[in-house]
């Protein structure tokens, strides 16, 4: 896996990782927390579709309904970015 220059380099610095790590989660929790009562119901909702979907139709129906820029091939991980990029 290629890690960007902002993160790659906090491997060599684990303490700085995780208090980096900590930074992220406190500031996605100032930002959501407000909302989060709105927004639960919503994911869980769209996370049950998306299931019944998978058990009803299969894997193809379920990523044929992503994003466009969301595609398959034949690889073994079945959803990939259509940036021509290989990971």
């Amino acid at each position: 896996m290629r890690l960007g220059p902002g993160i790659g380099g906090l491997y060599g610095d684990v303490p700085r990782l995780l208090e980096r790590v900590a930074e992220e989660i406190d500031a996605w929790a100032v930002a959501v927390a407000r909302s989060w009562v709105r927004i639960r119901p919503v994911l869980d909702a769209d996370v049950f579709h998306r299931a019944r979907q998978l058990a009803e139709h299969g894997a193809g129906r379920l990523l044929g309904k992503l994003h466009s820029s969301v595609g398959r091939d034949d690889s073994p991980a079945p959803a990939t970015a259509r940036t021509g990029a290989k990971p």
